[in-house]
């Protein structure tokens, strides 16, 4: 954490009466390193200090927010259909922006936020291929594992027409076409992943293992650092 985010919130925790405890505020959370080594395998992911640091009230209420008031897309109806719990999670979308705005918004560790990617074959068959955020996909072993000469990545206008979602807002839940899924492996092995929404600056985070109820998916191993 920065020096001046640090301070800011040593600020707000001065403020704070010794007598209350930080579970007893309302718009306030705790976070222990230990939370982020059991979940992400590092401390530093998801963690301040033993002690705590108050979250702003802003944020705080800003998700409270998002919780009740977003778009109902072809993901989400998706997504009741088949009654999979999820959260949903609004936030300022920028354009060419990425998994590493929406992650450094949403305070959320980049290898967590999936991105979802149209691509194509040799053969011109569409195809979708769901990879951590902080890592490329090696087009190369995907056409490998999937039987195919080459795979490239779809023209966008096209790529429309299939999935029914722009660019920067595609999920691979609700498509207008059903197109084949497929995904890199490793991401199964988390606690729970953001994954678009079906529109820009809107994720929803759920449990990896849903994915499978929701969707049909062949598993592959094609990611690149």
């Amino acid at each position: 954490m920065c020096e001046a985010t640090t301070a800011r919130y040593a600020g707000l925790r001065a403020n704070i009466p010794a007598s209350q405890g930080c579970a007893d505020l309302p718009w306030a959370t705790c976070f222990h390193p230990l939370r982020g080594l059991a979940e992400y395998g590092n401390p530093r992911l998801g963690v301040t200090t033993l002690l705590g640091w108050v979250v702003d009230a802003k944020l705080k209420s800003s998700f409270e927010m998002s919780k009740t008031n977003y778009p109902v897309t072809p993901a989400v109806r998706l997504l009741r259909e088949k009654k999979i719990a999820f959260e949903p999670h609004l936030y300022d979308y920028k354009e060419r922006g990425g998994t590493a705005h929406s992650a450094a918004e949403l305070g959320a560790p980049e290898h967590i936020v999936i991105k979802t990617l149209v691509m194509e074959t040799d053969s011109h068959e569409a195809l979708l291929i769901l990879m951590h955020g902080d890592r490329d996909v090696s087009t190369r072993e995907l056409a490998r594992a999937i039987g195919a000469r080459s795979v490239t990545v779809y023209d966008p206008a096209r790529a429309h027409k299939h999935t029914g979602y722009l660019v920067g807002g595609t999920s691979p839940l609700g498509t207008r076409t059903q197109l084949p899924v497929y995904a890199e492996k490793t991401i199964f092995d988390l606690p729970r992943i953001y994954i678009n929404g079906g529109k820009r600056g809107f994720l929803v985070s759920i449990r990896p293992a849903d994915l499978r109820t929701a969707l049909t998916i062949t598993e592959v191993s094609v990611a690149i650092a």
